[in-house]
């Protein structure tokens, strides 16, 4: 449901306990001008708290679009440093290194055999 189809449905809503003909009014328990302004006020609020909402999903909408397209940048530019890690390797065996590459890293690959708290016991 879009936005001009809320909009309407409220604009239609809101327009029931308008004065027809200047005759009694076709909705039963209608207490004259003191409940059309009421309804009128309500109304307002309603369409208010409508485009608020729509404002507010919009925003949402248009951040999750960012950050979609922020982590496609840093999912391509992972792959530029895997390809250039990669180069590197190969350069160097052909220079002769025959040592452990991954070794050399600041922070080594490690294998997991547990979970986080796996090992932990709660006795009850």
């Amino acid at each position: 449901m879009g936005h001009d189809d809320i909009t309407n449905k409220l604009v239609l809503s809101c327009q029931g306990p308008c004065r027809t003909r200047g005759t009694q009014s076709p909705l039963p328990g209608h207490f004259g001008a003191r409940r059309g302004w009421l309804l009128f006020w309500i109304c307002g609020i309603l369409a208010l708290l409508h485009q608020f909402l729509f404002i507010t999903i919009s925003g949402l909408l248009k951040k999750r679009a960012d950050l979609f397209n922020e982590a496609e940048r840093i999912r391509d530019r992972l792959a530029e440093i895997k390809n250039d890690i990669g180069a590197l390797d190969r350069v160097l065996g052909t220079l002769g290194y025959t040592g452990d590459l991954d070794a050399q890293m600041p922070r080594q690959k490690r294998e997991v055999i547990f979970g986080r708290g796996e090992l932990t016991s709660n006795p009850q």
